[in-house]
């Protein structure tokens, strides 16, 4: 082999790598963000979903010392709803949203 060929060769394989490194190191960086993102949504839809089951169980708990049938059958009801909608739903939508590139701004 030339020395030219061998030195083209190497200054290709340096360049490669090069920008395979810096593909690598924005792919983690966006995985990271993403990470982010993910963890915030989860901890605050679930936090806030605790807060609204604890004041219902409160508003039970009321409606059961005063023998409230209407407020037993609301926060009954409210625990139910609750309880049927996921917020692990809205995953896929965020992270659809993440990938998208015209994506400006989740909101959640």
């Amino acid at each position: 082999l030339s020395l030219i060929f061998i030195l083209a060769l190497f200054s290709f394989t340096a360049h490669f790598s090069g920008r395979h490194q810096a593909w690598k190191d924005v792919r983690l960086t966006e995985l990271s963000n993403q990470k982010e993102i993910l963890k915030t949504y989860l901890e605050e839809t679930f936090k806030e979903r605790r807060e609204m089951i604890d004041g219902l169980f409160d508003a039970l708990d009321k409606g059961m010392d005063s023998g409230n049938m209407d407020v037993i059958n609301a926060a009954i009801d409210g625990i139910i709803n609750i309880s049927k909608d996921s917020p692990l739903q809205n995953v896929n939508k965020i992270i659809h949203a993440m990938k998208d590139n015209d994506t400006k701004v989740i909101s959640f």
